[in-house]
């Protein structure tokens, strides 16, 4: 189940914790995400500033979301991994089966 995170920005985030695969980059987690933007747990760290594609494992599907979007912000883990704010600009989905 999703929680909604309540704070001043326009757009509703919520708590959702799947995995997410930056492609060239590694794999995480996600913290959480919105309409807009997507917070994600990782080891590598990303420039503010460049364009990522990444993709979502949706729970208990067969459905993968193929996203494009830009590194806003990066704030390292005193125990280790980036936390990690990107936009979400473009978005599909596909079968997880077919990458």
């Amino acid at each position: 189940m999703q929680t909604m995170v309540s704070d001043r920005r326009r757009v509703a985030r919520y708590v959702v914790r799947v995995p997410i695969e930056v492609v060239e980059v590694g794999t995480g987690s996600t913290l959480d995400i919105s309409a807009a933007g997507i917070s994600f747990l990782i080891d590598r760290m990303l420039e503010p500033g460049r364009e990522i594609r990444f993709e979502l494992a949706l729970h208990e599907s067969d459905v993968r979301l193929h996203c494009d979007g830009r590194v806003l912000r990066v704030e390292k883990r005193a125990l280790g991994g980036h936390v990690t704010a990107a936009t979400i600009d473009n978005i599909a989905m596909k079968p997880a089966t077919g990458h």
